[in-house]
């Protein structure tokens, strides 16, 4: 895991110093990825509803880790501005 994490700072910086002052949060990346790993794991039926799953189980995990910074927990939007 410290290796990841040591990859995604890397990877981070470099993004960083080649976008300059675009913020940039590797959280996203993560976000999407593990959205589209839930996805695979649930093979079951209608997409509409695994899609419904899937988010709510996303966005539960993302803000659990990031916070009240994303806005989920105070009724703002989902990208905290």
């Amino acid at each position: 895991m410290d290796m990841i994490n040591g990859w995604l700072y890397e990877v981070q910086r470099a993004l960083d110093s080649s976008l300059g002052d675009i913020p940039f949060d590797w959280r996203w990346i993560a976000a999407v990825i593990g959205f589209f790993l839930i996805w695979r794991l649930f093979s079951f039926g209608f997409a509409i509803v695994k899609f419904v799953i899937v988010a709510a189980i996303a966005a539960a995990i993302y803000a659990a880790v990031v916070g009240d910074s994303a806005g989920l927990a105070g009724g703002g939007s989902f990208f905290g501005f």
